[in-house]
């Protein structure tokens, strides 16, 4: 949600001068530096280092109180890290967490692919004015974007993450798909779209609604629940470098696509990953919410996947 409310705050400030707008972006960075200093560590960092009084201390700085039962399994957790420390080569070699890795690269590659990631940069370029400039638009979408942030958090622990993405999946691939047919028309046929100036804004304004709620937040969820301790870090780190390496790719060539197919490209991509998302969502993706990491593991190895649909079946009877 910062990372939507940061780009708000820049499209805000985007009419002022150059300089104006340098000085101002650099408010926030210093704002960030000068409360940080004033923030505990990570109670994992503590515990890594010996420091237990100090790990409960952060602890009730961040929430208020300790349980000492939680507690104690942090500070196992901690331990076994540290005893058993994983390598990249455990990543591929155990088949819970190769299955566990490839399920968050595929879900990395369909959020790399959402069309919010090109509207960051080219929005006011690929958004045509009508009921407000193309400027405007992106404000907009930034007050939509932090909207869709703030409803992804609220329901994120309240409704199935299987659920959750696939309504995602439909309601992204149902407006980008009536954004793919303006566009296409709009360069190559004849037909007299005028008065339907306001249709791309308002589809792409529900179209990001639907991307942020699922497809670009539940893989970053997923990511925290799925993976072991041990390999934890390294396997994040993995799936972080091949969704910046899309994303770079997608920045890149965003002109030659437009060039070479359309503009209507930029929203087919996203309904076609929509489609491969809502695949892998429906006939291989298994529910992790309320699950603990011993369960999900097993899960991974394929034995368990049967009784998890039987125990959602009965849960929602």
């Amino acid at each position: 949600m910062m990372f939507y409310l940061g780009a708000l705050y820049v499209s805000c400030i985007s009419y002022s001068s150059y300089q104006t707008m340098t000085l101002l972006c650099g408010v926030p960075a210093l704002l960030l530096f000068i409360t940080f200093m004033f923030i505990p560590e990570s109670p994992y960092y503590y515990l890594m280092h010996g420091k237990r009084k100090e790990a409960e201390d952060a602890v009730v700085w961040l929430r208020g109180h300790c349980d000492k039962e939680e507690f104690k399994r942090i500070e196992d957790g901690v331990q076994e890290q540290l005893q058993n420390k994983g390598t990249f080569k455990e990543i591929f070699s155990f088949k819970p967490n190769r299955n566990a890795f490839i399920m968050i690269e595929l879900f990395k590659v369909f959020s790399s692919c959402t069309a919010c990631l090109i509207l960051f940069s080219y929005s006011t370029t690929l958004v045509k004015d009508s009921f407000v400039s193309s400027q405007d638009s992106y404000i907009l979408l930034c007050i939509l974007w932090v909207f869709a942030a703030l409803v992804s958090s609220s329901i994120m622990d309240k409704f199935p993450r299987r659920k959750i993405l696939g309504v995602s999946c439909v309601g992204t691939l149902s407006f980008y798909a009536i954004t793919t047919i303006w566009y296409y028309l709009k360069e190559f046929s004849t037909v007299d779209l005028s008065s339907t100036t306001w249709v791309p804004l308002v589809s792409i304004m529900f179209g990001s609604f639907f991307e942020i709620i699922g497809i670009v937040n539940i893989p970053n969820v997923l990511k925290g629940e799925i993976f072991p301790i041990n390999i934890k870090t390294k396997a994040i780190a993995l799936s972080c470098m091949t969704a910046c390496g899309l994303e770079t790719v997608n920045a890149l060539f965003y002109y030659d696509l437009n060039y070479l197919i359309g503009e209507y490209i930029n929203f087919l991509k996203p309904c076609i990953s929509c489609c491969l998302c809502l695949y892998i969502t429906i006939f291989h993706m298994f529910e992790t919410k309320g699950l603990d990491l011993e369960t999900i593991q097993h899960m991974l190895t394929g034995k368990n996947r049967g009784k998890n649909v039987e125990n959602e079946k009965h849960g929602h009877a």
